[in-house]
């Protein structure tokens, strides 16, 4: 049974001449994008029958449709349109719910800026206009620590989230009352950091502060099959510990109801019917699988990075399972695991002192017939790896993993390919795109990534 694997990767071709000149040289290579194969390690035909499809786009208007076969030969069927207004070729994103600290900003204004009128610097207007009054008239960037207990409470609780999706609120019209409702606390010695600079009348131009007490005041959610947002609550200090006295911290489930308005359609939060539905101190994001009929949480725990699988429509915690992959935190080097549908991946790179070589670990647990997930891969993909590539996604067909992404983060637009499977890496290679700087057209390529990523949770 042939495979495949969906992989949209957007070629985002910008013009820095005249549209029409460069016609005539698409119109000729339209028909023959192509992918050559640069093999790293093993044997092609384990890839055989899978497939990648990469969407290829210039400013919106000339795109193509890659299918690219792997096997013994490497087969790219590339159709071609034409579109005269722009058109997205991406898959739009799930609704997402995001709350946060503004814990640090700049703005400088040539009228002079008056803290309470704008809303980034609002409630800490108290603050930032003592730190005004100890700066000279005249001075240039003039640096002041200010202590913040003086002035406010609570760190304000800031938000924003796209449901529906494409379409932005902010926080006051998002949860008004975010702020009150997790009451993340100041404490005695907690400061801002603040540069000013003024004009000879007094008057401020420029500011920003960082308020280096707080480093992570952040949830995260995305929408579930109830249309309720599962709200994922964090609030840790510089050190990383959790700061006591805040709302609990864990899974809050939040519904939200409609608001009519004349020129949009806005959402807003029920307070009153905002649950906690797993308490945690240890969470760091939140992703749907099986068709949203499951939630898995990660979470940084004393044993290593974990995943907490629950059932979505009761919360009932079903397993528990590490994914920290070969990365224990104790040596040099990092992880990358990211969440599919119906499989967790981590990619663990070590660096060695003594060989001055970095190595690479891919360790896959899949869904199995019990329901439970289990890892079906762990091998070492050192032969297969490539330094710049980037992560995009994977697919595994019960017996093979495959892994692909961009080969060079830094912007071009050909591919990187690793097969394993429970015996360890079968197949890498570089796939290299026809499609590169055309010397005759005036335009320079840009690779971008437009396909929502499922998940990312990084390590270091």
């Amino acid at each position: 049974m042939r495979r495949s694997l969906i992989l949209l990767l957007a070629l985002a071709v910008l013009s820095v001449g005249i549209l029409a000149a460069a016609i005539p040289y698409v119109n000729r290579n339209a028909e023959t994008v192509t992918y050559t194969e640069q093999r790293l390690y093993g044997d092609p035909a384990a890839g055989e029958g899978l497939q990648i499809e990469s969407l290829l786009h210039s400013n919106g208007k000339l795109h193509w449709r890659n299918t690219i076969t792997l096997g013994e030969t490497v087969k790219t069927d590339s159709n071609f349109h034409f579109t005269a207004q722009y058109e997205e070729q991406r898959e739009r994103s799930r609704d997402t719910i995001s709350l946060y600290c503004q814990s640090n900003m700049g703005m400088s204004s040539t009228a002079p800026i008056d803290f309470r009128e704008q809303p980034d610097t609002a409630w800490l207007a108290e603050v930032l206009t003592a730190a005004a009054e100890q700066t000279p008239n005249g001075a240039e960037e003039y640096a002041i620590t200010v202590p913040l207990a003086p002035y406010i409470e609570y760190y304000e609780i800031a938000g924003d989230s796209t449901l529906p999706v494409g379409h932005t609120m902010d926080g006051p019209q998002l949860w008004p009352t975010a702020t009150e409702f997790f009451h993340v606390p100041v404490r005695e010695g907690d400061v801002a950091e603040i540069t000013i600079s003024k004009d000879d009348q007094g008057d401020v131009y420029s500011l920003s502060y960082l308020l280096p007490n707080v480093d992570n005041i952040y949830s995260s959610g995305i929408q579930g099959p109830d249309g309720c947002w599962y709200l994922l609550f964090t609030a840790r200090d510089n050190d990383g510990n959790p700061i006591e006295g805040t709302a609990p911290q864990g899974i809050y489930r939040v519904p939200v109801q409609k608001l009519d308005e004349e020129d949009d359609i806005l959402y807003q939060v029920v307070e009153s019917e905002v649950e906690l539905v797993y308490a945690t101190e240890d969470g760091s994001a939140l992703y749907g699988m099986e068709d949203d009929t499951r939630l898995l949480l990660t979470a940084d725990t004393e044993d290593g990075s974990t995943a907490i699988l629950f059932d979505w429509a009761t919360m009932e915690q079903i397993q528990t399972f590490p994914i920290g992959g070969h990365y224990t935190g104790n040596e040099d080097g990092w992880y990358q695991s990211q969440v599919e549908n119906d499989h967790v991946v981590t990619v663990s790179t070590l660096h060695s002192d003594e060989t001055e070589n970095d190595s690479q670990w891919i360790t896959v647990w899949a869904l199995g017939e019990d329901g439970l997930y289990h890892q079906v891969v762990d091998c070492d993909t050192t032969a297969g790896m490539e330094e710049n590539s980037i992560f995009t996604g994977s697919f595994f067909d019960g017996e093979r993993f495959l892994r692909a992404g961009y080969a060079d983060r830094y912007g071009d637009n050909n591919l990187h390919v690793q097969i394993c499977d429970s015996q360890g890496l079968q197949y890498a290679a570089l796939l290299t795109c026809n499609l590169t700087e055309p010397e005759d057209s005036g335009f320079f390529i840009q690779m971008e990534n437009e396909r929502p990523t499922p998940g990312l949770a990084e390590g270091r």
